[in-house]
């Protein structure tokens, strides 16, 4: 049964260092692909969990009526990170959409579109402002070749603070059909869906969920849910594991072993730790009474635990004496030729081990 020892835990930290600090800059990034992009989307919302997609700041803010200053932003602004999550809402009845710190009813927005006005067949909702996360990607952790979904991310998980605040409608037209939207010019007076473009879709629509059930019973059901393509770049999918070297591991993995960079890069610091260390020694030599300096040094606590000789130990337990196993040094030394005596040849043949299997000669007599 292996040992378990303070210096083998010690000496596990720098492997276990080296372990993360290698998956932090060379695990790869491989991305959804664009065929099944869809598909991971709706069933990641249908099962109830988080989506998260990563917009770049700029190109988010252009097109919109309240944001419009913030599309002069460059690429130094990094990102803006927006969490889809769909909760079955029991209490109410009613499918809700999780959107930054925003809650949208869905399934009342199905609802009133079906019973909407004849004059106006379709609904939409007041503007609704929501915070959502917010990343750099000028963060010294993140190496040139990650992924820019990643590295905004990193610049989140790091500045948690820095949230920004969007503007959204939900607008349904058709039944069983609600999709969100930026606020764009488009909502100043809304002349009805005809008026509508392409264009206004590819700047202001951000998702669309079809087929939200309007039974009075059962409504928040997702399984006959359909997701429309959620605008934004989904992050790779070993981003768990970045998340987690980033966070929860990243004191151990970033802080920790700063002193050792900080003096591999000043060598007169490493020199004067040097010199502090030897004078350490040096007084411990003295006050132990001046001994023979090997011998002290091999005897010291640290170096016993760290350095035994495990071939002694080895070789210890395979020599037996006259009566058993050798279990002292003195006397392996002895029995191996290693006594006092002199002479060419002072080494006497041990007996073997007694066999088990017949009895002794004296036992004979």
């Amino acid at each position: 049964m292996p040992r378990c020892s303070i210096t083998r835990v010690l000496g596990l930290l720098p492997l276990t260092w080296l372990c993360l600090v290698g998956t932090w800059l060379f695990l790869p990034f491989p991305e959804v692909p664009s065929v099944h992009r869809d598909a991971y989307i709706e069933q990641t919302l249908r099962r109830g969990g988080a989506l998260t997609t990563i917009h770049p700041y700029g190109d988010f803010y252009k097109g919109t009526v309240t944001g419009a200053h913030e599309a002069s932003c460059e690429d130094g602004c990094g990102g803006l990170v927006l969490d889809w999550h769909l909760v079955a809402d029991t209490t109410t009845d009613a499918l809700v959409l999780r959107l930054g710190d925003a809650r949208l009813n869905l399934t009342d927005a199905a609802l009133r579109s079906a019973g909407a006005d004849p004059h106006t067949p379709y609904y939409l909702s007041d503007r609704i402002r929501t915070r959502v996360r917010h990343g750099t990607t000028d963060d010294a952790i993140n190496m040139p070749w990650f992924r820019w979904t990643d590295q905004v991310l990193v610049g989140d998980v790091l500045h948690g603070t820095m949230d920004k605040e969007i503007d959204v409608r939900v607008y349904s037209h058709t039944s069983g059909t609600v999709e969100i939207w930026k606020e764009v010019s488009l909502w100043r007076g809304f002349q009805g869906p005809a008026a509508i473009r392409d264009a206004d879709r590819m700047v202001g629509l951000l998702a669309s969920f079809d087929n939200v059930s309007l039974q009075n019973l059962k409504r928040s059901s997702t399984v006959d849910l359909v997701v429309g393509g959620i605008k934004g770049e989904l992050p790779s999918t070993t981003w768990p594991i970045r998340h987690i070297i980033c966070g929860p591991l990243f004191v151990p993995t970033f802080y920790l072993p700063l002193p050792v960079f900080y003096l591999a890069q000043e060598p007169m610091s490493l020199f004067i730790l040097c010199v502090v260390a030897a004078l350490v020694v040096l007084g411990l030599w003295v006050r132990a009474g001046t001994p023979e300096i090997g011998l002290w040094l091999a005897g010291l606590p640290v170096v016993r635990v760290c350095c035994r000789g495990r071939a002694k130990r080895a070789r210890r337990r395979g020599v037996w004496g006259p009566s058993g196993p050798v279990q002292d040094e003195e006397e392996e030394a002895g029995l191996l030729g290693g006594g006092h005596k002199e002479g060419p040849s002072m080494f006497v043949p041990l007996p073997s081990k007694p066999s088990k299997s017949r009895a002794r000669v004296l036992d004979k007599y």
